[in-house]
């Protein structure tokens, strides 16, 4: 564990390019990194890399069998995971893409053992420039579990995050406050019909409606 974290000022809206280059470098190592999202800051890691899910378990106390969410750059990056591919999937992501919806999917069955032995993903593009840019760069699926001890208050802020984990991180991104926005939306895209496993941001009411369309509006 490093003796002292590394604290990074950075632009959410317009992320200064060498900055992210230095966090997705250190994601790429298996580090792992406190950065902001649109709801909370998040504890950011690659979803692959089996040492970095490990330390993340660790460092908030979380149980091993919650699977943790991601965040992706674009709705490729998480087709190429999926199988089979959900027709609901590329309409949800065009109407709700990038934004506080979490869907979960099935992976192929060839990368479960590289996501810790899970069958599903969670995973959304989120609606803050900041965290498409670190997944993008990294080229990774990257952790999106709050950046907290299990059960306690979302950080809001990189002081929130210091406070809390310290220097148990290897980075975190300082972006200033985030909004107040609930934790996202989640649905099951896994089983023939979707199903609401967390109440957020998009109101289920507003998938059902953008599915029962057929496109995205």
């Amino acid at each position: 564990m490093p003796a002292r974290v590394e604290i990074i000022k950075v632009d959410v809206e317009r992320p200064e390019a060498d900055v992210v280059r230095h966090a997705a470098d250190l994601i790429s190592r298996g580090g792992v990194i406190g950065y902001p999202t649109e709801t909370a800051y998040g504890l950011g890691a690659d979803a692959m890399h089996g040492d970095a899910r490990e330390r993340i378990f660790a460092i908030k106390g979380r149980e091993q069998d919650k699977p943790l969410p991601v965040i992706v750059s674009d709705l490729d990056q998480l087709a190429a995971l999926c199988e089979p591919l959900p027709s609901s999937l590329p309409i949800l992501a065009s109407r709700f893409w990038p934004g506080p919806l979490t869907l979960v999917v099935l992976l192929r069955p060839e990368l479960r053992e590289a996501f810790g032995g899970n069958a599903s993903l969670a995973a959304r593009v989120s609606g803050l420039p900041l965290a498409r840019e670190l997944a993008r760069a990294a080229d990774c699926c990257l952790t999106a579990t709050s950046a907290n001890r299990s059960g306690g208050e979302p950080a809001r802020n990189a002081r929130d995050v210091v406070a809390t984990l310290g220097d148990e991180l290897d980075m975190i991104l300082d972006g200033g406050e985030v909004s107040r926005l609930a934790p996202s939306t989640i649905v099951d895209l896994t089983s023939e019909a979707p199903r609401l496993l967390r109440a957020g941001p998009v109101a289920f009411d507003e998938v059902l409606q953008a599915l029962r369309g057929g496109t995205a509006s």
